[in-house]
């Protein structure tokens, strides 16, 4: 991530997150979290631990907190194609596929809190595998929809996929 970090322009609701968090470790602002309330809670508390409201004390922030969830992100895939694939050449093949463009970019320092939502959508698969899998409970997957759905609002479009689980426990 160090060596990759993203320097780009930063658009509308970059600068929004921006001014709100340096408010907060001001201690001028509370955290507002619009559609994506523990993301912004949780940029704004590594944010505070920094204690560098300055554009690039900000900057470096939410590069530590996307670190953070590649990091979560990373683990949660790799043990998801683990479960999923029995080849080792596709286990290999999965994660690259995984960590692809689309979703490592995320990690590179870029203001968004979208690192945060792909890590709790990764835990949110993983979990439904091994619910299926029968290794762990179902409250324990509607614990992490529940988590993800606070993450950022938009993902209560995944919602068909726990009612899915929970038939096919119902049927089991």
């Amino acid at each position: 991530g160090i060596v990759f970090r993203v320097k780009v322009p930063l658009l509308g609701d970059s600068w929004f997150l921006i001014g709100n968090i340096s408010g907060v470790v001001r201690g001028t602002d509370i955290p507002i979290p619009r559609d994506e309330p523990l993301a912004t809670y949780y940029l704004s508390a590594i944010a505070r631990l920094r204690n560098d409201a300055s554009y690039q004390g900000i900057l470096d922030a939410f590069f530590a907190a996307n670190m953070l969830a590649g990091i979560g992100f990373l683990v949660t895939m790799y043990f998801t194609v683990k479960m999923v694939a029995t080849d080792k050449k596709i286990h290999l093949l999965s994660f690259a596929l995984s960590m692809s463009l689309p979703s490592s970019l995320l990690f590179f320092g870029y203001v968004e809190t979208y690192a945060v939502v792909l890590f709790s959508i990764s835990l949110y698969i993983l979990t439904g595998i091994l619910y299926l899998r029968q290794r762990i409970p179902f409250a324990l997957v509607a614990a992490c929809f529940v988590f993800q759905c606070l993450t950022h609002y938009l993902t209560v479009l995944t919602g068909p996929s726990l009612i899915y689980l929970a038939y096919e426990g119902f049927r089991k």
